[in-house]
């Protein structure tokens, strides 16, 4: 992760000798973006096979969370992926307004702290303030947790990350962040109409056109793992620090809550690491 090595943010270990293959993070966290990168580079060195349309389906076991996340891949024309994953939540995760631009949304593996920029700005050194304010919400013992700051800029949702894992001592403005993305989503779903959202085709590599405004993606870059039926509902695209999106939907069903994130993942280094293990 040093600055001078990578510069990751997080490091994720895959086991591809299992019944499926899993993602284990350094601190035992779920990742939503570390998921959707295995789901990518599954597909780049061929481990799942192609749909004849250029991707793939299949599943994943990751930490944090006790069942296989489901995920779809397909290739984009620029040597990109599209990756998405789907989260299957019991029931509607646990979510509090805690004060007016604050509510607390807990998902499986992670929590994230929402804070409106409006009300709450970001602050000039995260990494010395966020820490205290995960220790005045009770979040600083969870195995990991966020501070999400969202806003909005020419109509488009945004977020600034900052992610603390407790088992490692890390915390980081994060470029993206899918489980954040979700947070926002299922906030917005609780408190807003989803189709308000106004989403560019540019943002749904499945069309490959010029940016046109529209408010639904289309069905093909939602098409579920097992087949079922995509409804075609909104999906929020949320703008990440990095200048990237992630698109992010919820939907309730008989047995809970269906989510999806998805995105393009690109691969920008390949190569051996060599650590020691005390």
């Amino acid at each position: 992760m040093h600055g001078l090595h990578l510069g990751a943010e997080q490091v994720g270990f895959i086991d591809m000798g299992s019944s499926i293959p899993r993602l284990d993070m350094m601190g035992g966290e779920f990742c939503g973006n570390a998921c959707r990168c295995l789901a990518a580079l599954l597909l780049l060195e061929g481990r799942v096979q192609d749909d004849g349309q250029g991707g793939s389906t299949g599943r994943i076991a990751a930490s944090g969370v006790s069942t296989p996340v489901h995920f779809t891949a397909r290739h984009l024309p620029d040597g990109a992926v599209d990756a998405s994953i789907r989260m299957d939540l019991p029931a509607m995760p646990d979510m509090v307004d805690i004060a007016p631009g604050m509510s607390l949304v807990r998902l499986p593996g992670i929590s994230h702290l929402l804070l409106d920029l409006a009300l709450h700005p970001y602050p000039g050194l995260p990494g010395e303030t966020v820490p205290g304010i995960l220790r005045r919400y009770g979040l600083d013992e969870a195995p990991a947790a966020g501070c999400i700051w969202f806003g909005e800029n020419g109509g488009r949702r945004f977020i600034k990350p900052v992610v603390h894992v407790r088992d490692t001592a890390t915390i980081h403005e994060e470029t993206a962040c899918g489980s954040g993305t979700l947070a926002l989503a299922l906030h917005l779903s609780r408190h807003a109409a989803p189709a308000a959202d106004a989403i560019d085709k540019a943002a749904s590599p499945a069309t490959g056109k010029p940016a046109e405004r529209i408010t639904r993606v289309p069905r093909d870059c939602c098409t579920p793992p097992d087949d079922a039926e995509c409804t075609n509902d909104a999906w929020h695209v949320i703008g990440q620090p990095s200048g990237a999106v992630i698109r992010a939907t919820v939907k309730a069903g008989a047995d809970g809550i269906e989510a999806w994130i998805g995105g393009p993942v690109t691969l920008i280094a390949q190569g051996k690491a060599f650590v020691s293990i005390a």
